[in-house]
This record gives structure tokens, C-alpha cells and sequence, in this order.
């Protein structure tokens, strides 16, 4: 599943868009209108290059109210795993 910068692809198992060499505020406004597309259940794959992605990524998550479930630093890129299930806080408590 690789692409061109910004570009979002599909197969059957999960998204991924691929914001690598796109500065600020860029990868996360192609991975807010992914999400916004996305199914419930499913999971986006966010590969980024620019080093404030690791705290816009977190808190586009967070705001959006979804799960990060990977955060990976290759050395090339970063990797961002999102699971599009909302938390329920009153579970959580």
C-alpha cells in the first residue's frame, strides 16, 4: 500500500494515507477527511515524515474521539495505526 504524498489507498483490511514529505498542517488534514470517511471498526495507516506529526496525529485522535493503536518511529517515518471505535467513557469509569 505505498502512494504518492497525501494520497489515501484501500485494499479490503484498512486505509492508508501516505503524508510522507508534507509539512504542517498538511498530513493531518488528509488524515482528518480519511477518518471522516472512514466505517466504524476499520483502521487508517498514517505514514508521515514531518516531526510535528507526532503531536498533531495524537491529538487529531483524541479530538475526534477514536484510538491510537500504534505509534512507530522507522528511522524514515513515522507510523500512525487509528482504530475508528469511539471510547465510551462511562465503561472506562
Amino acid at each position: 500500500m505505498t502512494g504518492e504524498a497525501g494520497k489515501t489507498t484501500a485494499d479490503s483490511t484498512a486505509q492508508q494515507v501516505d503524508a510522507r514529505d508534507l509539512k504542517c498542517p498538511l498530513p493531518v488534514l488528509h488524515a482528518r477527511r480519511a477518518l471522516t470517511r472512514l466505517p466504524a471498526g476499520q483502521e487508517l495507516e498514517v505514514l508521515c515524515t514531518d516531526p510535528v506529526s507526532v503531536i498533531d496525529i495524537p491529538n487529531l485522535v483524541r479530538e475526534m474521539g477514536f484510538v491510537l493503536k500504534e505509534t512507530v518511529n522507522s528511522g524514515e517515518h513515522y507510523r500512525f495505526v487509528i482504530a475508528t471505535v469511539q471510547l465510551d467513557i462511562e465503561q472506562e469509569n
